[in-house]
């Protein structure tokens, strides 16, 4: 027994282990589709008091407690270790499955097997879909496999049960849609076993048989479908007790149902009218594909359904599709093989009813993708690896007793060079320019970044914001932690909209960021291409301003700011410079760029360039830099604003009780 045991394990460990250690070397990437930013907020454990998106707060606050202990990335390390432990699953299911067969044979299709999910899934990309849809299948199969056993032992009963429920709790606290799609596979699997008994005899032993297996068929998946549900369902509970954050789960998925599907909605230059009406702007569009919607005040509920509503069919085909599955040749030459393969040794009448119900279970997953337009690859190699297993499940059961092929030796040779050579092919087939063996680096490789960075911890007083949603990717990166002051105040704007990390905000006195980051002197965001400032235009003044106070290694810093009223003024003497550049000419939304500088006056805590224009009595605030002696900037004047040969410009200073006062009229002082 004991010997049979090791016999089913040693084939899947040496190949799961193989096939991590050629992943690790092949230099695996986060995915940008949420990976990077969950790794980006979770290492900030000391930083963020929580901070999380897609996954459930549970799982992230075990591995911020983990992070507690070792400062690592440990997104990257679950993710893997669960991939990788799905993977482990598979080929045992497999092995034990194939237990009757000859030990070539079994390498045979542990080597097409590893050689099908490495093309499926590993050579990509780590991402917490396919993480979902291997660890809900692994779940599953563990549950399923109580179904071949005549006798169990209660502890391995409970044991599989146990281990098999975790797996499935863990993908639906990852990615729970994902984990439904794995739920009618399940199904398939099941209802095959209980109405095709084995070897029935006659129509009184087959309903004989199926009543037998029926209660202990009901039961595994009862208990199946009650771990999908209740994966859902702690999900709920967790929404329905923190509000906020229920408000914030229920805006993002319906940010992803736009993202999704961004194509099947009408153009916005086309249809400015329609959405005119719904009192949406093409910022605000470009603001929800940017993550960037936490401002509750436009990017709610209510709001994200009015653009549902615009939603057109899809326009995708089927030869589309055909043509993404087109290139996984070699995915689709693995699957054949294994098919033929269980076909020779299981016989076509054990093998004809799952592979057709396979076959039409993958044309029906794949006909709904083309129907909503979805052919995101993540998704596709869900339910292929569903369906692959599924086959596998089914054709275990066999419906018809078969004879123990042997092989000759020839044919054993003959198989074994075919093992050799696919094994070889794969391992050549690795990307070794970026391979790095297992080289965690604890600190940013690239010195301009590393640069900035440092640049940035060194100004407490200021909050940065980027655009840059990726940041931490390559697999030597995989287990680094960017040290002391990793994301300190260097804060992504997609992370703005992440719950729980107001409060790190908060410590910077920002408690409304898109008010705040035009009212307050200490807030820089990144060149956005005009996403922002486009949207600050729009929904909230269309006098806002922008200048640039900031250039660290040639990436530039705005400072955003509304209108300030001076109440009082005071006539100073002041060196200020005030003269034309020739920053942004082959920008179409820049008209103009100005650089100012001036003294630092007593009593003043900031300081604005106001200018009046005449004619629509307009007042555009460009906020300045203050450094050590001087206050600087460049001010853009943008397209369809003042009018320079009729406007008023002046310096106006807030001082330390918060008064707005005009210093200086610079009319006569252009350079």
């Amino acid at each position: 027994m004991r010997k049979s045991i090791l016999a089913n394990w040693l084939l899947p460990v040496i190949f799961t282990f193989s096939l991590l250690m050629y992943f690790l070397y092949s230099s695996p990437r986060l995915s940008n589709a949420g990976d990077a930013n969950i790794a980006e907020l979770l290492l900030a454990s000391e930083k963020i008091k929580s901070g999380y998106f897609f996954i459930s707060p549970i799982l992230a606050e075990i591995l911020r407690f983990l992070n507690k202990i070792y400062l690592i990335n440990w997104w990257s390390v679950f993710s893997v270790f669960m991939m990788f432990t799905g993977c482990l699953i598979f080929l045992w299911f497999i092995n034990k499955r194939y237990a009757s067969t000859s030990l070539i044979i079994r390498l045979f299709l542990s080597v097409l097997f590893a050689l099908f999910i490495w093309e499926l899934a590993f050579k990509y990309e780590i991402n917490f879909t396919q993480t979902t849809s291997m660890i809900g299948m692994a779940g599953i199969l563990l549950i399923v496999d109580l179904c071949f056993e005549a006798e169990v032992k209660k502890f391995e009963v409970v044991g599989k049960i146990l281990l098999g429920t975790v797996f499935l709790l863990t993908a639906g606290a990852i990615r729970w849609k994902a984990l439904v799609l794995m739920l009618p596979f399940a199904i398939m699997c099941l209802a095959y076993i209980v109405v095709f008994p084995v070897s029935a005899t006659s129509i009184i032993a087959f309903f004989r048989d199926s009543c037998k297996k029926r209660k202990k068929m009901i039961f595994l998946l009862l208990i199946i479908c009650f771990t999908v549900l209740l994966s859902y369902g702690i999900r709920k509970i967790y929404t329905v007790a923190f509000p906020n954050m229920g408000a914030q789960i229920v805006t993002n998925g319906l940010r992803e149902d736009i993202v999704d599907y961004i194509d099947r909605y009408p153009n916005y230059e086309d249809n400015i009218e329609i959405y005119d009406e719904l009192g949406i702007d093409d910022s605000w569009i470009n603001m929800v594909i940017n993550y960037t919607t936490s401002d509750s005040n436009f990017f709610n509920a209510e709001s994200m359904q009015k653009m549902l509503e615009l939603r057109g069919e899809s326009k995708t085909t089927v030869t589309e599709f055909l043509e993404i599955l087109k290139d996984h040749r070699v995915l689709w030459i693995t699957v054949l093989m294994m098919v033929v393969t269980v076909v020779c040794l299981k016989g076509w009448k054990n093998t004809i009813l799952p592979l057709t119900g396979c076959l039409i279970a993958f044309i029906l997953c794949s006909l709904y993708m083309v129907h909503i337009g979805r052919f995101a690859w993540r998704v596709t190699n869900g339910y292929l690896l569903a369906s692959v297993l599924s086959y596998f499940v089914m054709t275990a059961h066999c419906i018809k007793e078969t004879k123990e092929h042997s092989l000759t030796s020839i044919q054993k040779v003959l198989l074994g060079l075919i093992t050799i050579v696919t094994m070889t092919v794969s391992i050549t087939n690795v990307n070794k320019e970026t391979g790095e063996l297992i080289k965690p680096k604890a600190q940013i490789t690239d010195p301009s970044k590393a640069e900035l960075l440092d640049y940035i911890d060194s100004q407490d007083d200021k909050v940065f914001l980027y655009w840059d949603t990726v940041r931490f990717v390559d697999a030597y990166n995989l287990w680094a932690a960017h040290k002391p002051d990793y994301l300190d105040n260097y804060f992504p704007m997609s992370s703005s909209f992440v719950y729980g990390c107001t409060d790190k905000l908060a410590e910077y006195g920002i408690t409304d960021l898109y008010r705040d980051l035009m009212q307050m002197p200490n807030i820089r965001v990144q060149n956005d291409n005009w996403f922002l400032y486009r949207y600050l235009k729009h929904y909230y003044n269309p006098c806002v301003t922008a200048t640039q106070v900031e250039d660290i290694n040639g990436i530039t810093y705005m400072r955003y700011s509304e209108p300030v009223i001076p109440t009082a003024s005071e006539d100073v003497s002041a060196e200020i410079v005030f003269k034309e550049t020739v920053l942004y000419v082959d920008d179409a939304t820049v008209k103009e760029a100005f650089y100012v500088e001036c003294d630092l006056l007593d009593g003043y805590e900031d300081y604005y360039i106001n200018i009046k224009d005449y004619e629509t009595e307009e007042i555009y605030s460009y906020g300045l830099n203050k450094n050590e002696s001087v206050c600087t900037g460049h001010i853009l004047r943008m397209r369809r604003t003042w009018d320079m040969e009729n406007a008023e410009i002046a310096l106006v200073g807030k001082n330390k009780n918060g008064e707005i006062v005009q210093l200086a009229v610079l009319d006569d002082m252009i350079n």
